[in-house]
C-alpha cells in the first residue's frame, strides 16, 4: 500500500482532515468521511480504512458492522495537504455520495455538506487542468510544483499597480 507520511498533514482547527475514498478500480468516487490523526495512523497500519465520527466523537472502522470493508490501495494528498484522497478495493457497497441523479445537484450547488467539499475538491481538480470527470479523481497524484507553476503563470499575466 502507498501511503503518506501524518507529520506533512495539515489538519484543520479539530484536528481533522477530509478524505475522499475512490474505488482503485472504476475510479467511482464512493465516499467522504473525516479522518483525525488516530484513524489515519489506524487506516496505514491496518490498510483498512478507519474514520472519525463527528457526530458520535469517536473513531468508527468501515465495514464493523456493514463487513464491507475497504481495502486501502494509496493515499494522495493534495498540494496544500488538508485534503485525502484514499484509493480503496471495497468488500461491497459504501456510503455513496454522489448517485446518478444527484450529479445535477453537485452542479447546481444544492448539496449538503460532505456533497460540498466534494465538489470544493473538484472544482479545484479542474482549475488545476487534472482531468477528472465528475464520478472520477485522476489516479496521479497532484504535484505542487504543477500548482506553483500555474501561481506563477497568473502573478506574471497581472499588470504591477501603480
Amino acid at each position: 500500500m502507498e501511503t503518506v507520511d501524518i507529520k506533512n498533514i495539515s489538519f484543520n482547527e479539530k484536528g481533522l482532515v477530509p478524505a475522499i475514498v475512490q474505488d482503485a478500480r472504476s475510479g467511482e468516487i464512493l465516499m467522504m468521511a473525516y479522518m483525525n490523526q488516530e484513524s489515519l495512523q489506524k487506516t496505514i497500519e491496518t490498510g483498512e480504512t478507519w474514520f472519525f465520527s463527528r457526530s458520535r466523537q469517536k473513531l468508527w472502522h468501515k465495514g464493523e458492522e456493514s463487513a464491507h470493508f475497504q481495502h486501502v490501495k494509496k493515499i494522495f494528498v493534495d498540494c496544500d495537504a488538508d485534503t485525502l484522497v484514499v484509493q480503496v478495493i471495497p468488500d461491497g457497497p459504501a456510503i455513496r455520495i454522489i448517485p446518478p441523479a444527484s450529479s445535477e445537484a453537485l452542479q447546481s450547488g444544492k448539496t449538503g455538506k460532505k456533497q460540498e467539499a466534494l465538489r470544493s475538491f473538484i472544482l479545484f481538480l479542474k482549475k488545476s487542468k487534472i482531468a477528472a470527470p465528475i464520478r472520477r479523481i485522476s489516479p496521479t497524484p497532484i504535484t505542487c510544483r504543477a500548482k506553483a507553476k500555474t501561481r506563477s503563470t497568473r502573478r506574471s499575466a497581472k499588470k504591477p499597480l501603480k
